[in-house]
């Protein structure tokens, strides 16, 4: 060690830059810039905590409606032209309470039969008189209403005669598949990319299963094995 310096007080910090507002830093001993003086005051801590809580509380507030939709009861009532909705599925029993029902004209339901949500959320409805697929916004549930829906499949392109049961095929691809079982037509209906349906779409399948060999006769249900 250079005995010259031994023992001599430390060398002193330049003077900090003026016009800056600072927080001395107990612990380094340094004078920390936090912004311009005229500039917005700091928040303190206890205001970024409010902050923080504030933000966590929302977002604990749109987890629970998501959960809440994840574990309602959707029913289909053909005899009451209606979709029901049954909140907190998983622990309703008997007369359950706060049921909403999706109903009314603007909703164009003619006796509903079959339904599938689809990955975000949307709600997908078959109609045997029309016969139709009419789709819901994810808003729906669990709020239910005179809802309009914001896409459809309808028309003679459909080859849609009464559909029931639908499934989604979420791995064929980045756009999807929509599995539709036909009781009357004796098949399954397949169309592509559902996302994209708009209102009154007159699409045709992409394809089906249909026909003798298939033993196919009276197809009131559809579902799909992902392992094969």
């Amino acid at each position: 060690m250079d005995d010259t310096t031994a023992g001599a007080p430390p060398a002193e910090k330049p003077a900090p830059p003026e016009g800056m507002r600072y927080l001395d830093d107990a612990v380094g001993g340094d004078l920390v810039p936090i912004g311009p003086l005229g500039g917005p005051a700091p928040k303190t801590r206890e205001e970024m905590i409010a902050e923080q809580e504030v933000t966590e509380e929302a977002s604990s507030e749109e987890e629970r409606k998501l959960i809440d939709a994840a574990k309602a009861k959707i029913v289909a009532d053909a005899a009451g032209n209606a979709i029901n909705i049954l909140p907190h599925a998983s622990t309703a029993n008997g007369a359950a309470a706060g049921v909403t029902f999706i109903s009314g004209t603007s909703t164009l339901l003619q006796r509903p039969s079959g339904m599938a949500l689809d990955t975000t959320g949307r709600l997908f409805v078959s109609n045997l008189t029309g016969p139709t697929i009419t789709i819901f916004p994810s808003s729906v549930i669990p709020a239910g209403g005179n809802v309009a829906p914001v896409a459809s499949l309808a028309g003679s392109n459909t080859r849609l005669t009464s559909p029931g049961q639908m499934v989604f095929n979420s791995s064929a691809g980045t756009s999807g598949e929509l599995y539709v079982a036909d009781n009357l037509a004796a098949s399954i209906l397949i169309f592509l990319n559902p996302g994209s349906f708009s209102l009154n779409d007159n699409l045709t399948p992409t394809r089906s299963i249909t026909g003798s060999n298939t033993g196919l006769t009276t197809v009131n249900g559809v579902a799909l094995d992902t392992t094969r």
